[in-house]
């Protein structure tokens, strides 16, 4: 099937593994320029040798930590400065932080968790939103979770951000519709990415790790 996607500008933040890698990997399949961000430079750089090999696809990486707003716009930037534009856009970055109840937490637990799983989608949506009206097309995709209309018993703060992450995307599709941008969000349930197995053994029921 033509999905349309040869030659567009791809950004997939949290892509050096799991969840993101993959949605990187497809886009490339499809002839789409990728760019990957994510925190860990080797890893980051050896996934994108990954792609670009597998695929034949131009593979750029960018080191940012999606938690911080100046490394998203400097990530941006550097985007924009090798490719010109940027078309699709999917906020793939996130985590737990702290897998436990919610007597446990932490103020700063679900401060750091609201940064890193919302605003990090945020901040990337308001730096490419003008690159995407002056072209008038765009795609902006959200990577929720079931939790945030299923939430689990444990992790309420990470639940309670992909809450936040799904009516924001319903938010931003009304704002910016008649600009050609669709802004859509994918909740997957439990996929056994690299996060996953790292909490897998304390969890009492599948849950629903992404990263």
């Amino acid at each position: 099937m033509e999905l349309g996607l040869k030659d567009k500008i791809v950004l997939v933040t949290g892509a050096s593994k799991g969840i993101g890698k993959a949605i990187a990997e497809a886009f490339a399949a499809e002839g789409s320029k990728v760019a990957i961000v994510a925190r860990g430079a080797e890893e980051l750089q050896r996934t994108a040798r990954e792609i670009s090999k597998g695929t034949g696809t131009e593979v750029m990486d960018v080191t940012a930590d999606m938690s911080k707003a100046e490394d998203i716009s400097s990530a941006i930037a550097e985007v924009v400065k090798r490719f010109g534009t940027i078309h699709v856009l999917v906020n793939n970055a996130g985590g737990v932080q702290a897998f436990a109840s919610f007597n446990d937490l932490t103020d700063d637990d679900w401060l750091a968790v609201l940064n890193l799983n919302l605003m990090s989608a945020v901040r990337s949506t308001r730096a490419v939103l003008p690159y995407m009206q002056q072209q008038k097309w765009g795609r902006i995709i959200n990577i929720s979770s079931e939790s945030g209309t299923q939430p689990d018993a444990f992790m309420p703060h990470y639940g309670a951000s992909k809450a936040a992450m799904n009516n924001l995307t319903k938010s931003l599709s009304k704002a910016y519709g008649t600009d050609g941008i669709l802004v859509n969000t994918v909740s997957p349930a439990f996929i056994m990415t690299p996060l996953a197995r790292l909490y897998r053994p304390r969890a009492v029921e599948p849950v629903f790790y992404r990263s």
